[in-house]
């Protein structure tokens, strides 16, 4: 793991945490997670993830709100929030079949994207 700056919904980030061993294929999402140390349910949406046996179709960012004021500010009672593609799926808690299936969901939706 390294530290990574990236933009994300028009903020430039250092991210603490960017789980970077796959590329961003089409046999791969991208799952965000809105964070912050000390954050039991945030803890708990990650075993839940990892519980769902299905980390080989996504690659996962994990987002510190306390690094950027503007998502303290949004996210700070909201966390875990969770995106798939860009798109809020999950906000505090997560079931383990339900992130299953929207991986699996988002996974189809990018393989239907015709090559060019």
């Amino acid at each position: 793991m390294r530290k990574k700056l990236v933009l994300l919904h028009g903020i430039w980030l250092q991210l603490e945490h960017c789980m970077t061993a796959k590329p961003f294929t089409r046999k791969n999402v991208r799952v965000t997670l809105y964070t912050r140390p000390g954050c039991h349910l945030c803890d708990e949406a990650k075993e839940a993830m990892l519980a769902a046996r299905c980390a080989e179709e996504y690659t996962l960012v994990e987002v510190n709100i306390e690094s950027d004021s503007r998502l303290l500010h949004s996210y700070r009672n909201e966390i875990p929030v969770i995106l798939i593609n860009g798109t809020e799926a999950f906000r505090h808690r997560v079931a383990t079949d339900d992130f299953r299936r929207q991986v699996a969901m988002a996974a189809r939706s990018a393989n239907d994207i015709p090559q060019r």
